[in-house]
């Protein structure tokens, strides 16, 4: 049976919505500092990025697949606009930090990959960035 790939659509999504959600989870990757989770913390950041791309491309009106994958989001969104490709490698790299899920016939927990300071830093560094860059671009509050 083959895997079937989603189409890309025009998503019907709260730009706003998508924004806000994106800020909570660098919030959330700031708060796993003090307590030292490294990983769990990056992950927020790419949650992040993967939401502010979303709220991007949709207040864009671009067609895309809803997806978790931010490497294909982020190529997206480049398309539509180059200036993205100064982060191209931040990008690069927040999508390949993946858990490792074990096979489908096992109830073992996915195994994490090894995450510290210096990893945060870079993930709150482009989670911020973009952050940034996408909320300039948005229509402000109530504008609809």
């Amino acid at each position: 049976m083959m895997k079937r790939e989603k189409q890309d659509v025009l998503v019907k999504a709260d730009p706003a919505e998508w924004f806000a959600r994106a800020r909570k989870d660098v919030e959330f990757a700031r708060m796993g500092r003090d307590r030292k989770l490294w990983v769990e913390s990056v992950l927020f950041c790419q949650r992040s990025v993967e939401k502010a791309l979303t709220a991007y491309l949709s207040v864009r009106m671009v067609a895309f697949a809803m997806t978790h994958d931010v490497l294909r989001l982020f190529r997206i969104a480049q398309g539509d606009e180059a200036e993205l490709g100064k982060w191209a490698d931040d990008a690069a790299w927040l999508a390949a930090f993946k858990p490792e899920v074990p096979g489908t016939a096992t109830t073992a927990p996915a195994k994490l990959p090894p995450a510290g300071p210096a990893d945060l830093d870079r993930a709150l560094g482009f989670a911020q960035a973009l952050l940034e860059w996408v909320g300039e671009r948005l229509p402000p509050p109530g504008s609809n």
